[in-house]
């Protein structure tokens, strides 16, 4: 398949026209949305509604739209009757901007489709699951197996980072979050690590407790940030390991608290779990289950307990609550997010406040 190299229109005219001139491989139909095919050839004033079209509309979230372009393709089905696949949706916001990734299938050919903006392209690289991703600069950083890896504006593979060989399971990236011109990272049993966007280098900030006194083990899994602090997800390796939240202060370089949670009551923290901050509260998609938490809880408390907010829901007459599949959407004090209802997928929503 050919894809059009606008790198070098891009250098001669500038950002700018680089990103009007985003190339797209093909308009094809996926999950409902119509590809933006941008020709070189049309006139800047086409290129201009667009882009102003395209940023209006991604600005305001469209809860139905969502649920049309993203939730519609959660569920997907296998290759064999009866199985299915599931591609949970993630999200990155900076600034107010939305960016999307999400696995998609077209023609037989599957690939991870990143929408902003400026409309849709495909990462054009060979990939395994990619488990979170940020935006600086336009690129795109993915973690994906043991890699670290970025991508311009219009989906070509860049570089690839490693902080580690392939090796342990244990050891891999399981969390990002961008700070300014650096990236924090959850990786796995190696606790928090950063990495410095402009030096282009790894440096290794604390283990955070993933190896406790007892010897016991933890993965660091999700990561957020506020302020100069840090804050990193993690879960038990082994059995009666912590499982929890970690506050880092990046500028003592110190852990200032660990915030455990109750494993009878209240479970643990699952392997795929996501931190968010959202108005001085925290939120973690724990397994598809809601779980927040005040700073003052996280930050002093060794045994906090997490406020669960369930997502009712009706099917049939049947009382049941959603979990969400993928990132959370934090908007207009609602959290939305994708879920599997008897193998469809639809919008789950619940008000902050209640």
């Amino acid at each position: 398949m050919f894809y059009p190299d606008f790198n070098v229109i891009g250098n001669f005219l500038g950002d700018t026209a680089a990103c009007l001139l985003r190339p797209f491989p093909y308009s094809v139909s996926l999950g409902g949305e119509q590809e933006r095919l941008l020709l070189a050839g049309k006139p800047m004033k086409f290129f201009l509604i667009t882009i102003l079209f395209f940023t209006s509309s991604t600005y305001a979230f469209d809860p139905g739209l969502f649920e049309k372009e993203y939730c519609a393709q959660t569920l997907v089905p296998g290759n064999s009757p009866g199985f299915y696949s599931i591609r949970e949706p993630l999200v990155f916001k900076n600034l107010g901007e939305r960016t999307y990734l999400q696995k998609v299938t077209y023609r037989g050919e599957t690939f991870y489709k990143v929408t902003d903006v400026l409309g849709s392209f495909i990462l054009r690289a060979n990939l395994k699951k990619v488990l979170d991703f940020v935006v600086f600069n336009n690129h795109i950083w993915v973690i994906s197996d043991f890699d670290l890896i970025e991508f311009n504006e219009s989906g070509r593979e860049l570089n690839r980072y490693s902080f580690v060989q392939a090796g342990s399971r244990s050891e891999k990236p399981r969390g990002l979050d961008l700070r300014d011109d650096k990236i924090l990272i959850a990786h796995g049993a190696l606790g928090l690590i950063e990495f410095d966007l402009n030096l282009r280098q790894f440096n290794s900030l604390s283990s955070v407790n993933t190896t406790q006194e007892n010897g016991r083990r933890s993965l660091a899994v999700s990561v957020t940030w506020q302020g100069a602090r840090a804050y990193i997800a993690l879960t038990g390796n082994m059995q009666n390991a912590f499982n929890g939240i970690v506050t880092y202060d990046l500028s003592k370089k110190e852990i200032i608290n660990k915030a455990a949670y109750r494993n009878i009551r209240y479970g643990v923290v699952d392997p795929n779990a996501k931190l968010y901050v959202h108005e001085n509260m925290f939120y973690l998609n724990n397994g598809g289950w809601i779980h927040r938490f005040t700073e003052q809880e996280i930050l002093t408390k060794e045994f906090p307990k997490p406020q669960w907010l369930p997502i009712p829901h009706q099917n049939n007459n049947r009382n049941m609550f959603l979990r969400i599949r993928g990132d959370f959407i934090l908007e207009s004090n609602t959290i939305y997010g994708c879920a599997l209802v008897e193998r469809k997928a639809t919008l789950a929503q619940r008000k902050l406040s209640n």
